[in-house]
């Protein structure tokens, strides 16, 4: 069967749905992240493990980016981090507090 890039599927492959690949389902298993930031709420979660981020999007589906180096994920993740923190910061100016 191929899929509609032309790629073989494999009926069996437990990866064609949720996961881009094995490693993707591995980190994705309970393993405890470096570092995570992001949210259901926002366009997805990040964890940092070593050089490789794993991506959890707002629909579920999860993959992984693989960096040479781990300074290069560090400094991806952290690039990530900073564009939640600044979304989270406008978020809360636009809920409105209760005055009691």
């Amino acid at each position: 069967m191929k899929n509609q890039f032309g790629d073989d599927i494999r009926l069996t492959d437990p990866h064609r749905h949720k996961y881009n690949s094995a490693m993707a389902e591995y980190l994705d298993s309970g393993l405890d992240a470096d570092q995570s930031t992001g949210g259901v709420d926002w366009h997805g979660h990040v964890g940092l493990f070593g050089k490789r981020l794993l991506h959890t999007d707002d629909r579920g589906f999860v993959s992984v980016e693989k960096f040479p180096t781990k300074a290069a994920a560090v400094e991806r993740f952290d690039a990530i981090d900073a564009e939640y923190s600044a979304w989270v910061d406008i978020e809360n100016e636009e809920i409105p507090h209760a005055h009691p």
